[in-house]
């Protein structure tokens, strides 16, 4: 595994705090991950089984789960996909480690900032818990 993609990565950090939705990747250390999207009303997660090999990372899907809609099986499969992590300037003019993909991965975003380093155990278990909360029942 490559250390140095465990954490959370997002969208929204590099931007600064305060925006409505944000879109996060999800790298644990036992080869779990997963994508988020979330907005003020709405949560998706995509789980994933990753790999990587030098700087190409390798996905295969599993789940999609939304507290809009049952849950699907997932069509997240890739390999290769090239990857690099430096630090470089924001948006919100701060300088943070930036996880840099080949490819748009979801909603069309190739870069994401580092929010953590560390991911808690029951960190996924917590946010299934926000999907579990059914809108509109």
């Amino acid at each position: 595994m490559d250390n140095k993609l465990i954490g959370i990565w997002s969208v929204d950090c590099m931007y600064g705090p305060g925006a409505q939705g944000d879109e996060q990747i999800i790298f644990q250390d036992n080869g779990f991950g997963w994508i988020e999207i979330m907005n003020w009303d709405s949560m998706s997660i995509e789980t994933f089984h990753w790999t990587a090999e030098g700087n190409k990372l390798h996905f295969r899907g599993e789940q999609v789960l939304s507290n809009y809609e049952a849950p699907q099986s997932s069509d997240f499969n890739l390999q290769g996909v090239e990857f690099v992590i430096e630090d470089g300037d924001t948006p919100s003019g701060r300088i943070m480690p930036l996880l840099r993909f080949s490819i748009p991965l979801f909603v069309g975003h190739t870069t994401l900032g580092l929010l953590e380093n560390k991911v808690a155990e029951d960190y996924y278990s917590q946010r299934l818990k926000f999907v579990e909360n059914k809108v509109g029942e």
